[in-house]
């Protein structure tokens, strides 16, 4: 079973299955990885940028503390009920004091507006400053997530962000956060600078930051294996055939002509002419239906009588037989 990778989208996944199947799944977890934006502060460097390294850190050296701002687009979230949401970064590096144990928060950034290649300790976007040097956060309504560095570095390490995610998407914005130590400003020996990789790291793009959101969908989530591009659901769809065929009508249609024998020998009889009504029709597949088509035809009709005519100017022929039976009456018609 391979995936067709032009048909993926945020939230599901289409497979061949050969054959002309395909199995479409829809996955109830949104990645969202790299992050869209993010940059650290550092209170040490307050007017410098660091928008364009490969790195995000914490720091918690006294009057140098480093904070570190990132940004999740989870525009891709469809309607839905969340059910767990975590921020995930990898571990690589940290220096002066191992950090094992120290736990690290990840606040609501109340700010969406902050450019990543402006943003410094002090503004968030070029002649404006943060609220507060350091950045604007919030540690409730909604809470923050915290976790504690693990023992081996190049590790990933999660935080539980349900709440922030779920005020974000409830309120159509994009996922906002803040990361800092629980505890700065730590005297020698114990500060510790800590590494996780940012979006602008090239190495190896799964190792950028990420945000797992898990949900329940709104609908009914299916695996349904399909064919022929019914997708989900099987639906037999009837579709009309049109055929297009010569349908012929033929009336019968009886033309009285009366016999009328003229003068010049014509004649007139009863003759029964077939009209052929020739008509295209469109047959619709689903039903017979028969057109019964009414030929009408337009007759004059002409009346004629019988009537014995006497000739005012008789034929040659005529005038021979008129000679003759004078004759005849003169001779007394009678053979010698």
């Amino acid at each position: 079973m391979k995936e067709i990778l032009s048909l993926r989208t945020k939230t599901s996944r289409t497979y061949d299955l050969g054959g002309g199947k395909r199995r479409i799944v829809i996955d109830p977890t949104l990645t969202v990885q790299p992050s869209a934006k993010d940059a650290m502060i550092h209170e040490g460097a307050p007017t410098n940028n660091y928008g364009g390294t490969n790195n995000v850190q914490v720091y918690d050296y006294p009057e140098n503390s480093i904070r570190s701002l990132l940004e999740f687009d989870i525009s891709g979230l469809p309607a839905a009920t969340l059910d767990a949401a975590s921020l995930q970064l990898y571990f690589y590096q940290w220096y002066d004091y191992d950090p094992v144990g120290k736990t690290v928060w990840a606040y609501k950034l109340t700010r969406t507006n902050w450019v990543e290649l402006e943003a410094t300790w002090d503004i968030y976007k070029t002649g404006s400053s943060w609220t507060t040097a350091g950045g604007d956060y919030v540690t409730a309504n909604p809470a923050g997530g915290s976790t504690t560095f693990p023992a081996d570095k190049l590790a990933w390490m999660t935080w539980n962000v349900l709440a922030i995610v779920q005020d974000a998407y409830d309120g159509s914005i994009a996922a906002e956060f803040l990361l800092k130590y629980e505890t700065e400003q730590v005297p020698k020996p114990g500060y510790s600078e800590c590494l996780w990789h940012s979006k602008d790291y090239t190495g190896d793009d799964s190792l950028r930051p990420k945000l797992v959101i898990d949900y329940t969908p709104a609908y009914t989530v299916h695996e349904k294996v399909v064919s022929d591009g019914i997708a989900l659901t099987d639906t037999l769809v009837k579709t009309p055939m049109l055929f297009k065929s010569d349908g012929i009508a033929v009336a019968d249609v009886l033309v009285k002509t009366p016999i009328k024998t003229l003068v010049d020998g014509i004649a007139f009889k009863d003759i029964l002419v077939k009209l052929i009504d020739k008509r295209l029709t469109d047959a619709i597949a689903f039903k017979d239906i028969l057109v019964k088509t009414i030929s009408k035809t337009l007759t004059d009709a002409i009346a004629f009588k019988d009537v014995i005519s006497y000739v005012k100017n008789p034929t040659k022929l005529a005038k021979l037989i008129r000679k003759l039976l004078q004759l005849e009456d003169i001779g007394g018609g009678k053979e010698d």
